[in-house]
């Protein structure tokens, strides 16, 4: 607009507020002309001049902000302000240039004075303190911090305010060179979204500056979801462990649009684009390997969010599977000719550590130990071939499979040392008249030691003692020799019969270093139970007094014998933690119904001439008897056993785990009875029906 074209402007709007204040003059209490004779309207009357007069937000007064109230008036007229008309328009308050609460044509005259006033203009400027952007002009931003510089011409800053976007007006510092920095911490009105920052400053020099800054703030971090394989692509035991067999797996990367999206793999950049929004990407063809895959993404205002790191195993490669055989344990005849006379087996094969191997036929899924090795137990095999097939598969999901072939026929060979010593141990326990307790230690230790020799030469976990041959040995050499080695150190009084069935099972061993590495072995093993079981407590010297009470316990007839083994209940325990925690409640009180009806069940169905017991019965109570000279209670078991292994024709193998975990039950029941008998110390049936009399119960 050129200066003539603008003085014009100047004088018309004057002309026609001049003309609307006459004609509104006979409307209004105070004559206008008086009025403004009376308030001498000037830009400098104004706590915030410029900020009033600048109508239109432009940051700079011009005709154009008289315009935009003269066409208001022409509109509406005068009128007084309470409310904003239009929250989605531009309040009329603006156009109240003078904040007296109406809007009318002094509001035009004090932009026009201003105009004819011509202020000096001080040069002044406003910017982002850090442009943080694509680039360093686009005026979007992520900190909302301003600078600016304003000339004063040589003085000082009388007066310096700033408003963002309408709102409340604040003082700020400005340096004696001219310089600020508005924080916009200490500013209403900033908020994320579109930024107007006006700043007035006036210098003692002479002078005014009213400039304006637009901006962007965005202070969000834009969206970016956990990273995440496809469910199908994570092939491992779940559907969240980052393990694969995919070599290109879909990857989804949930980056908000627009944003520019950065993902690397081991540090190498594999996507680097502006997204279009949450999306699952194909990978380039990764070789096998370990990999960390990190994804961030960067807004056009410079906010980054990072998602958290997701590992990724990638396996294609499938596992060895080498071997499927039977065990050691189980082969009855010739070593590896997958023949057997047994009827229940353990089949052992060689894979990858720690890998799932699963074998149809035997309906078993195992997992391999820490060098590869798994074992199969309790397989039961026809008479003829039996087909096997093992898959083993890894933690990526690859696998491979073997089949494999075992025969099971009669073995004019096969013998069964675990069957044999146990035979051995039940005579020595009737040839000495061993007492129960101390027959379920024996038993204990010496079923443990042919496991642990089973376990050694199978290369499973041991249960009691850790050690591993060295080289090929006999495995029935092996437990022969364990088996003396322990039996001969409970029943040293018969070491000849029992080196005489050692020297049995020899005899159908081939001869050869197997063998001799199997003795020494087994001597090893035989030697460290009794090592470790030396001083479990056996042999500790308890004094039991006898009670004096009702209900105590009393020496019976017919040898009124002092107590047996009073110590056995504190014996260290072969299997189980807690003794305590496995006895029972005690008896009940002897004033009880309980009591009494258990007393007279007792002493009706267990005198000599009973009428109430059965022929049944009393056939049962016979063959539970197991009194001195007998196998005892728990001998009487390891028959029982013995006669069930024989008819299921069971591997070595599978015949030392039976009579392990069945006399290590046996040995911890009779410490936990002991336990309990010498706990409650409760008096024996005899002698309750003897004093039935006395113990005050009527019944």
């Amino acid at each position: 607009m050129t200066a003539s074209r603008l003085r014009r402007l100047r004088r018309n709007l004057f002309a026609t507020g001049i003309d609307e204040a006459r004609c509104l003059k006979k409307r209004m209490r105070t004559p206008l002309l008086e009025l403004l004779e009376d308030r001498r309207v000037f830009a400098s009357d104004w706590q915030n001049p410029l900020f009033r007069l600048d109508i239109n937000d432009d940051a700079d007064v011009s005709p154009i902000d008289a315009l935009v109230i003269i066409n208001d008036l022409n509109s509406n007229g005068s009128r007084t302000l309470n409310e904003p008309i239009d929250n989605n328009s531009p309040s009329v308050f603006y156009l109240d240039s003078n904040a007296d609460g109406e809007v009318s044509p002094i509001d035009v005259l004090l932009v026009i004075n201003h105009l004819n006033e011509r202020p000096t203009q001080l040069g002044a400027s406003l910017d982002l303190a850090v442009d943080s952007g694509e680039s360093n002009t686009d005026q979007i931003t992520n900190d909302g911090r301003i600078r600016g510089q304003v000339d004063l011409n040589g003085g000082s800053a009388t007066m310096a305010r700033v408003r963002v976007n309408r709102n409340q007006v604040v003082d700020i510092p400005i340096d004696a060179n001219g310089e600020f920095t508005i924080d916009p911490a200490s500013i209403e009105g900033f908020a994320d979204g579109e930024i107007r920052v006006g700043m007035f400053v006036a210098g003692s020099a002479g002078g005014q500056s009213l400039t304006q800054l637009r901006f962007t703030l965005d202070t969000q971090a834009p969206q970016l979801a956990p990273l995440a394989l496809n469910a199908a692509d994570d092939t491992g035991p779940s559907n969240s462990d980052g393990v694969t067999r995919v070599a290109a797996p879909r990857l989804f990367v949930g980056a908000e649009a627009g944003s520019h999206v950065l993902v690397d793999i081991n540090g190498s950049t594999e996507i680097d684009e502006i997204s279009s929004g949450p999306a699952e990407r194909t990978l380039d063809t990764l070789p096998d390997g370990a990999y960390t895959i990190q994804a961030s993404v960067r807004d056009v205002a410079g906010n980054t969010r990072q998602a958290p790191p997701l590992s990724l195993v990638i396996d294609t490669a499938a596992p060895t599977l080498a071997t499927l055989d039977l065990a050691e344990t189980s082969d009855s005849g010739a070593r590896g000719d997958k023949r057997t006379g047994a009827a229940r087996v353990t089949l052992v094969g060689q894979t990858e550590p720690n890998l799932a191997v699963t074998v149809a036929g035997a309906a078993q899924t195992v997992r391999a130990d820490g060098d590869g090795l798994f074992r199969v137990p309790n397989v039961a095999l026809q008479v003829g071939d039996n087909q096997f097939e093992a898959q083993a598969m890894d933690l990526a999901g690859n696998s491979s499979s073997l089949i494999s072939t075992v025969t099971r026929a009669a073995e004019a060979t096969m013998i069964d040392p675990v069957l044999r010593w146990n035979q051995a141990a039940l005579e020595a326990i009737r040839s000495d008249a061993t007492a129960p307790p101390v027959a379920t230690r024996g038993l204990a230790m010496m079923a443990i030691a042919m496991l642990d020799v089973v376990n050694a030469v199978e290369g499973t976990a041991s249960y009691l003692v850790s050690l591993k041959p060295t080289g090929d040995v006999a495995i029935e050499a092996a437990i022969s020799a364990a088996a003396a080695e322990v039996l001969t150190y409970l029943y040293p009084a018969q070491a000849a019969a029992i080196q005489t069935v050692h020297n049995a099972v020899l005899a159908e061993v081939p001869d050869g270093d197997a063998e001799t590495a199997g003795v020494a072995f087994g001597e090893l093993v035989g030697e460290a139970v009794i090592a470790l079981r030396a001083n479990d407590g056996w042999n500790r010297f308890v004094e039991h007094p006898v009670g004096k009470e009702l209900g105590d316990w009393q020496p019976t007839a017919p040898m009124f014998d002092v107590p047996l083994l009073p110590q056995w209940g504190q014996l260290t325990p072969f299997g189980i933690a807690d003794v305590a925690a496995m006895s029972p409640a005690g008896p009940p009180e002897l004033a009880s119904a309980e009591y009494a009806a258990a007393l007279n069940e007792v002493k009706s169905l267990g005198a000599a001439n009973s009428t109430t017991r059965t022929a049944d019965q009393t056939e049962i109570a016979r063959f539970w008897a197991d009194g001195a000279g007998s196998y005892t209670p728990p001998g009487h078991w390891n028959q029982i056993a013995l006669e069930l292994a024989q008819n299921d024709e069971l591997s070595v193998g599978e015949n030392a785990r039976l009579f392990a975990m069945l006399n290590i039950a046996l040995g911890d029941a009779g410490i936990v009875a002991w336990n309990v008998k010498y706990g409650f110390d409760f008096w024996r049936p005899i002698t309750a029906i003897q004093n039935a009399a006395l113990d005050g119960n009527l019944d």
